[in-house]
């Protein structure tokens, strides 16, 4: 898979050093949005959304997810669904599993949900700040804009 580097406007909008940032950074990049807004909106839109979700599907349990630590698979894919975008899960059996290659997944701007982190993958081309794209790599699914 090709790579691109790029850090979804963040170091425009002002932030340094590492963070756990990979799905405001893939959102920023696939929807071709401002990082700083996808930065705030995804952040009060996941707290609400988990305060919530959390009440009725796992009481007791707070792991409470944020722009620099990540967000859960469940807010991110609430965040996207208003904007048009819906989740593909991958296959589940072992020998049928997607990998992160070009020609496994579908052209077009998409939303990879990899182990333990998002990527933005656009027409096969890999588009974030590290080269993640070993070909062992599993797609656990992928956002992508409905047709």
């Amino acid at each position: 898979m090709q790579f691109h580097q790029h850090d979804g406007g963040r170091a425009a909008a002002g932030f340094q050093g590492p963070a756990g940032d990979c799905a405001v950074r893939a959102v920023s990049i696939a929807m071709e949005r401002d990082y700083r807004e996808v930065y705030d909106e995804l952040d009060t839109f996941a707290q609400e959304f988990e305060q919530r979700w959390r009440a009725e599907q796992r009481p007791g349990e707070f792991f409470p997810s944020s722009s620099s630590g990540g967000y859960w698979f469940e807010a991110l894919t609430a965040y996207l669904e208003p904007f048009g975008w819906e989740y593909t899960a991958g296959p589940t059996e072992l020998y049928q599993r997607l990998h992160l290659r070009a020609k496994e997944l579908p052209n077009g701007p998409i939303i990879t949900r990899l182990s333990g982190q998002y990527a933005a993958v656009i027409d096969g081309v890999l588009s974030t700040v590290y080269d993640c794209s070993r070909d062992e790599y599993f797609v656990y699914g992928y956002w992508r804009k409905k047709e």
